[in-house]
């Protein structure tokens, strides 16, 4: 009689056992990335929406209610030659909702026969001779000339208009209006008259002009 132990069935649950915990680790292994995954997933969602929100919440800040985009092309008027002065430029642009000019360009005066005019507040003579002029004389509503060239009611009453020509040699800029933010319930956007800008920051603008009139001119109001 065979007195020899029979191990076999200690082996197979010796290999059933650790059969049964290597699949155990495997599938806690498992749910343990499953888990992971969805975290990551989770993880990755919210980092995308917050992504999108900050992205919209950008754009938002970069698109302010007055578009800063300029209307229109710059059309100097004959007898003035392109030329670069940067700071005489830098001078005359305006933020949106400013005023200003929102386009621009230098320009030197090479003709001695052109006829720029001004509209300013009577009651302030100091200003008869200002920044801002038109290379047309101005006609029509007074309402339509503040629109076309941005120009706030508080800042000039328009009631009395200049006329001059400019001196052969100066440099001026011409360009495309910015918008204008006058009040809750008024704000001229951007336009594509063209307006000239004479500085007085280093030649007096007088010295800049010659043959000055005052010319009295009738506005409407409509």
């Amino acid at each position: 009689m065979n007195r020899t132990p029979n191990i076999s069935n200690g082996k197979r649950t010796v290999v059933s056992f650790m059969m049964g915990s290597i699949i155990a680790t495997l599938m806690a292994a498992c749910t343990t990335g499953s888990q992971y995954s969805n975290h990551q997933r989770d993880d990755f969602s919210s980092h995308e929406e917050r992504v999108r929100l900050r992205n919209e919440y950008d754009k938002k800040q970069q698109t302010p209610v007055l578009a800063s985009t300029c209307k229109g092309q710059i059309n100097a008027p004959k007898g003035l030659k392109p030329t670069f002065d940067a700071p005489l430029v830098d001078e005359s642009l305006g933020q949106p909702g400013k005023g200003g000019l929102c386009e621009a360009a230098s320009f030197k005066v090479t003709a001695d026969d052109i006829w720029v005019y001004r509209l300013w507040n009577s009651t302030n003579p100091n200003s008869r001779l200002g920044n801002w002029w038109s290379a047309r004389m101005p006609v029509g509503a007074v309402s339509k000339y503040r629109k076309n060239y941005a120009i706030c009611y508080q800042w000039t009453p328009l009631d009395k208009m200049t006329k001059c020509k400019l001196k052969k040699g100066a440099t001026i800029v011409v360009g495309t209006g910015q918008s204008a933010e006058c009040s809750d319930f008024l704000t001229y956007p951007a336009s594509a008259t063209n307006q000239l800008f004479l500085s007085g920051s280093n030649t007096p603008i007088e010295e800049q002009v010659e043959s000055c009139t005052d010319v009295n001119v009738t506005f409407g109001w409509e």
